[in-house]
C-alpha cells in the first residue's frame, strides 16, 4: 500500500512539473503603442476573416494621443491584429509599433518586433466613414505608406518607433481595416526548474519498482 501510494506520488511530481512548463514557458504578451487619423479600434482574432474581440477603443482619443496596450496571447493558435480606422476629414493613416514577450509566437516578419508597415501588413478600404467601423472586411491589399513617423504632417510620436509607417487609410470621411498575423512557433522548452521536477519525479518512481522487486 505505501509503494502504492509512493508511485502516485512520483507521478503526480511528473504531471505538475508538465504543467507548469507548458504554462508559465510558453506564456506569451502582445504589447504596443498606435494612434491613428483620426480615431481606430483595434481586436484579437483566431481568424483573417473574423472581426474578433475588441482589445482598444482609440474612439476618444485623436491623431496626437498614442494609445498603449498590452494583453495575453491563447498558446497554440495563430492570431491576427485587425485594427479599424475611420477618418474624418483630409488625410488619414495608422501608425504603430507592437511587440511580443515570452515565446509561442513571432509576428509576421519572424520577428518578436513588428512595426506599421507596407510589408508585414494588408488593408481593406470600406469606403464612406462609418461611426462603427462597420462592416469588417478582411483585408486582403497591399496598403501605401504616407511616411515614416515624424512625417508632416503629424510630426514625431516619441512612443512609437521612429521606423513605423504611417499606412494610408484615404483622404475624407473614410473607414479603412488593417490586419497583420502573429503566427504560432513551436511548444516551448520547459524551464529548468521544470526538468528537474520531471526526473526526480521519474528516479522516484523507478527506485520504488526496484525496491518492489527486490521484495518479491
Amino acid at each position: 500500500m505505501q509503494v502504492r501510494m509512493l508511485k502516485k506520488m512520483g507521478f503526480g511530481l511528473v504531471v505538475c512539473a508538465m504543467s507548469a512548463s507548458s504554462v508559465v514557458a510558453g506564456a506569451t504578451t502582445l504589447s504596443g503603442n498606435l494612434t491613428a487619423d483620426n480615431y481606430f479600434q483595434l481586436y484579437l482574432s483566431n481568424s483573417n476573416a473574423t472581426l474578433g474581440t475588441l482589445i482598444v477603443n482609440g474612439s476618444t482619443s485623436n491623431w496626437w494621443t498614442p494609445v498603449s496596450f498590452s494583453t495575453n496571447l491563447t498558446l497554440g493558435q495563430t492570431e491576427y491584429l485587425h485594427v479599424g480606422v475611420d477618418n474624418v476629414g483630409g488625410p488619414g493613416a495608422l501608425l504603430g509599433s507592437f511587440s511580443l514577450s515570452g515565446t509561442g509566437f513571432t509576428f509576421s516578419n519572424g520577428a518578436q518586433n513588428l512595426v506599421t508597415n507596407t510589408t508585414n501588413w494588408l488593408a481593406s478600404p470600406v469606403g464612406a466613414y462609418s461611426a462603427n467601423y462597420s462592416p469588417y472586411v478582411a483585408p486582403s491589399l497591399t496598403p501605401t505608406s504616407d511616411g515614416v513617423n515624424g512625417v508632416s504632417p503629424w510630426g514625431a510620436m516619441p512612443s512609437i518607433n521612429s521606423s513605423a509607417q504611417w499606412l494610408d487609410s484615404g483622404a475624407g470621411y473614410t473607414t479603412t481595416w488593417f490586419s497583420t498575423a502573429i503566427n504560432k512557433t513551436a511548444p516551448a522548452v520547459p524551464e529548468p526548474e521544470s526538468l528537474v521536477m520531471m526526473m526526480a519525479g521519474l528516479v522516484a518512481i523507478r527506485s520504488l519498482v526496484k525496491r518492489q522487486q527486490i521484495k518479491k
